[in-house]
């Protein structure tokens, strides 16, 4: 099995967990908070991992590393969706003056929403761009400049 299907299977276990614990029961008392708190936890935690590779790669020379960094990058702006989701959906549904009002009471939530939205336009590329694509026009914008 190529290690790339490896890492995605693995990065798919937090919903996994989410889905067996929500038809078990296991989601506890407020499983709303639960699954909010669970997907922005690993938005993190990917988040992290993303921006990791660079100076691990650097400091070990394992260049191997840079093929996981956009897949990983991906999750964690599908955990961040599914944890906007959640909260404007599910906790909130779609109260705007709720929204707004939680909004004043916690800064953090209109930061996050600041985030997911300034990174829209930096993931819907990667799904219409093949490897490389991108990378291939700037040398050839770069090559023409120089000539």
């Amino acid at each position: 099995m190529p290690v790339k299907v490896v890492v995605f299977i693995a990065m798919l276990y937090p919903l996994a967990r989410i889905v067996l614990l929500g038809v078990t029961g296991g989601l506890g008392a407020n499983p709303i908070e639960f699954i909010t708190r669970s997907t922005g936890l690993w938005v993190l935690v990917y988040l992290c991992i993303t921006l990791a590779i660079t100076p691990v790669r650097r400091l070990t020379g394992i260049t191997a590393l840079a093929r996981f960094r956009r897949m990983i990058g991906l999750c964690a702006f599908f955990f961040a969706v599914l944890h906007f989701t959640t909260y404007i959906w599910f906790d909130e549904w779609f109260d705007v003056a709720a929204m707004l009002k939680d909004i004043g009471k916690r800064a953090v939530h209109y930061l996050g929403i600041r985030r997911v939205r300034a990174a829209d336009p930096a993931r819907i590329p990667a799904f219409l761009v093949d490897e490389g694509g991108a990378s291939t026009i700037w040398r050839c914008r770069s090559f023409t400049a120089r000539s």
